[in-house]
């Protein structure tokens, strides 16, 4: 995987698991957040973020700290 996706990626995890950041930045969904960091196929993003962190966008964003 490329380097600049690789951070873009990183950035989205962080962001589906910080919900503070969320908020401080008006995005507060998954869509969104991907958005946000630049990833404009909702098919390809879940797809590269399954592959990077072994599990789906929603499943991360379902654990985020409260």
């Amino acid at each position: 995987m490329q380097l600049p996706k690789q951070i873009r990626l990183e950035q989205v995890q962080t962001l589906l698991r910080d919900p503070d950041q969320q908020q401080r930045l008006g995005t507060q969904s998954i869509s969104s957040i991907a958005k946000r960091c630049g990833f404009t196929a909702p098919n390809h993003f879940a797809r590269d973020f399954r592959i990077m962190f072994g599990e789906s966008p929603r499943q991360t964003f379902s654990r985020r700290k409260a």
